[in-house]
């Protein structure tokens, strides 16, 4: 690992360490979130989707961090920290 990097799974525990916990989120997600999010991305639509909400492919992890977060305010959480480390290389990020 070149020098300046921090390793994906050290960066993980480093998160869990500051209270974060990590976002597990669906690859479908909401057309009209989505839509909402990035009007002029085009996303894969499914054939066959098990609901409305789930009805097209993710083309960012925003869609589902904001989801979670609109869930734990619908519970009255009264703080919510989440981080998503990407899989691929060139789209690192953390919320």
């Amino acid at each position: 690992m070149p020098e300046g990097r921090i390793a994906p799974e050290r960066l993980a525990l480093l998160l869990v360490d500051r209270g974060f916990c990590e976002a597990i989120t669906y690859s479908f997600v909401d057309p009209v979130q989505q839509r909402r999010l990035f009007p002029d991305v085009r996303a894969l639509a499914l054939a066959n989707p098990i609901s409305a909400e789930l009805a097209e492919m993710r083309v960012s992890l925003w869609p589902g961090l904001l989801k979670a977060l609109a869930d734990n305010v619908r519970r009255q959480a009264s703080r919510a920290k989440f981080s998503k480390l990407a899989r691929s290389s060139s789209c690192k990020m953390m919320v």
